[in-house]
């Protein structure tokens, strides 16, 4: 263990840390920097560290001069990748030892916005907070850093990482990184595009389906409000054998093995494949649902008494017919989705967990049966791969499809069948074809499989939490697609598993009281939203008046001010209407992100002013549609009893 004095450096540096992240700052308060890591000085004089692995050695930075070394990466990194410096409103820096190449590097990128520092050694860290007085950095408002392993998790409660999608970044790995490194800047580099493509799924999936996402979340307030969390669950039902049901094309060739093993284990099903099982005589224990869209759900509010005595586990993002249909016990899960987190969630649930993944409800399913104690955690259906339907046979959502090759590339074409407006019903000849390009991936066998990008993403996001997870997880499939951290398996080689009846329905009855909230609490934030809404109003008049008398300058830095002012001060209502009108979020950022410096003054504003613009106006509509949910909400099955 290496002695480190406790100097006043190293408290205002620690101090700093703990203003902008506690828990990073007692992680490091309570480290043992290891013999391994000498602090020493170079021969200019500059703090640096020597690290020994294995038998050899070697120094942070340049022994020499660390401040010219710093200055000659950064001057040949900018000649190598001139452009995208010049063009990139993100930065990561993966390294930073005691800092030296940090302003040299921020000096060659003219348009940063944001720039997140990763330190994968957190020992070094702790040493340079000794020895360099960081606290300018680690305070300014646009600088993250992340210290030790990143993850997923780690990036989603970044401030700074949430528009990653949205402009462009660059990633620049310090000269040590790459040499004694390697392995945890792939790791980095891997996270951070993984990262990226959630949040531009997130942000899709809310453009197409934001409208019903937010009509239910309002419809489901009552119930948000009646049912638990699901968190009371948790560890209830250790080293029990669950099955996780999806409603790929495989489950068919299953149902047979499931039905001999049914009572010998926990079955969590998504909502897709109920239908399959319940018409094969299999009755789950508990079913999965995050989906907004009605047509999915048909079938459960056409035979509402088959939910009788099953578990609903669903967020308010899910369509509000299927809970007010369910005869069974629902319990909720709270989706941290970041930028769409439902402020009403939090006020039912202030101290509930957060499933902040949960980009299929088949994660659900998988997420729900880790946190409820399960051990082994068998995966049917989970092929995330295309057959010649895209899900199994006799399940609600099922398509028929086509593979063809035009152009040197792959497409799909899905043939779904429409439904009739006046009468909601399906003519067996009356299709639509849906065209999507197909991507290969990896089975089992390493054979190429086909499968769509959302489902390539999903088999990431599913192997990411399969590989974390401490009970041995099982993918009973043939050709699906390989899940990193789940065995393939047939299923003479679990079936050992299932040795005893398991009653779940007697052991959930312990547990599953119901504890209804006051609705009051309900009402009356919907009542101050309203209020707010109706106080927005009278705001939008006003800066409209304002605007009509400004010149452009004067209407752009006015405008600017107002709506920052807004979200500063009522942001919890602000998080509301921005709800409401993702797809103008989503644009305004991505608009805000775009390199404008080589524009004239007059032309950059102009630019600025018009976007905006198109800000406040699509806030002033929000607040209209989110005046209409509100009431809606209040009258929704009595919210006011």
């Amino acid at each position: 263990m290496t002695e480190l004095p406790d100097n006043p450096i190293y408290q205002k540096n620690l101090e700093a840390l703990k203003a902008r992240n506690e828990k990073l700052a007692q992680e490091i308060a309570q480290l043992v920097i290891p013999e391994d890591y000498t602090y020493c000085l170079s021969d200019s004089g500059l703090p640096n560290c020597k690290i020994k692995v294995g038998n050899k050695d070697f120094y942070y930075h340049d022994q020499g001069d660390p401040q010219k070394e710093a200055e000659d990466f950064a001057a040949l990194f900018s000649l190598r990748h001139s452009c995208e410096l010049n063009s990139a409103v993100f930065g990561i820096i993966v390294g930073f030892g005691f800092g030296y190449h940090l302003l040299p590097l921020l000096d060659k990128i003219t348009w940063l916005k944001e720039l997140i520092i990763i330190e994968p050694d957190k020992t070094l860290f702790k040493l340079m907070l000794h020895y360099q007085d960081t606290t300018g950095v680690i305070l300014h408002k646009n600088i993250s850093f992340i210290v030790g392993e990143l993850t997923l998790d780690k990036l989603r409660a970044l401030r700074g990482a949430q528009w990653l999608n949205l402009g462009n970044r660059i990633m620049i790995n310090w000269n040590t990184v790459t040499k004694y490194y390697l392995e945890d800047a792939r790791t980095i580099s891997r996270v951070v595009q993984n990262f990226v493509v959630e949040r531009s799924v997130i942000d899709k999936t809310a453009m197409v389906r934001g409208t019903m996402m937010i009509e239910n979340r309002f419809k489901n307030i009552r119930h948000l409000f009646i049912e638990p969390n699901v968190d009371g669950l948790f560890g209830k039902f250790r080293n029990l054998p669950f099955v996780c049901v999806a409603a790929g094309p495989s489950l068919n060739n299953y149902l047979p093995d499931l039905k001999r093993i049914r009572e010998k284990a926990v079955f969590i099903v998504a909502d897709t494949a109920f239908k399959v099982l319940i018409e094969y005589g299999i009755v789950p224990d508990i079913v999965t649902a995050t989906d907004p869209p009605p047509t999915k759900y048909k079938y459960f509010e056409e035979n509402p008494h088959l939910t009788k005595d099953i578990l609903l586990v669903t967020s308010s993002n899910t369509y509000s017919g299927l809970l007010d249909c369910w005869q069974g016990p629902i319990r909720f899960v709270v989706a941290g989705d970041g930028l769409y987190d439902f402020v009403f969630e939090k006020l039912a649930f202030p101290d509930a967990a957060t499933f902040n993944d949960i980009n299929t409800v088949a994660m659900l399913t998988l997420m729900l049966a880790d946190k409820l104690g399960a051990d082994p955690v068998i995966l049917v259906g989970q092929d995330l791969s295309l057959a010649s339907t895209d899900h199994a046979g006799g399940s609600s959502v099922t398509n028929t499809i086509d593979i063809i090759e035009r152009d040197g590339k792959t497409y799909s074409r899905t043939r779904r069948p429409v439904s009739s407006k006046a009468e909601g019903n399906c003519d067996k000849n009356d299709y639509s074809v849906i065209e999507k390009e197909v991507f290969y991936v990896p089975d089992y066998d390493n054979c190429p499989v086909p499968t769509w990008e959302d489902f390539r993403f999903f088999i990431t996001s599913l192997g990411d939490y399969c590989s974390h997870m401490k009970a041995p997880v099982f993918n009973l499939t043939e050709k699906g697609a390989r899940i990193d951290g789940a065995q393939r398996v047939s299923f003479s080689e679990i079936v050992h598993y299932f040795n005893n009846e398991v009653i779940f329905k007697e052991i959930f009855n312990c547990y599953c009281e119901r504890t209804p909230k006051e609705l009051e609490l309900a009402t009356a934030h919907v009542n101050k939203c309203i209020e707010s809404c109706q106080a927005f109003d009278q705001w939008i008049q006003y800066c409209r008046e304002e605007i009509a008398r400004r010149h452009l300058r004067e209407k752009y830095d006015f405008l600017h001010n107002e709506i920052a002012r807004s979200y500063s001060n009522s942001a919890s209502f602000m998080r509301l209407l921005d709800m409401h009108i993702p797809a103008a979020i989503i644009r305004a950022s991505k608009v805000n992100f775009q390199n404008y410096h080589n524009l004239s003054e007059e032309k950059r504003y102009r630019k600025k002013y018009i976007n905006i613009l198109r800000l406040f106006l699509s806030l002033e509509r929000a607040c209209s549609l989110l005046k209409g949910n509100l009431q809606s909400a209040l009258g929704h099955h009595e919210l006011v009893k």
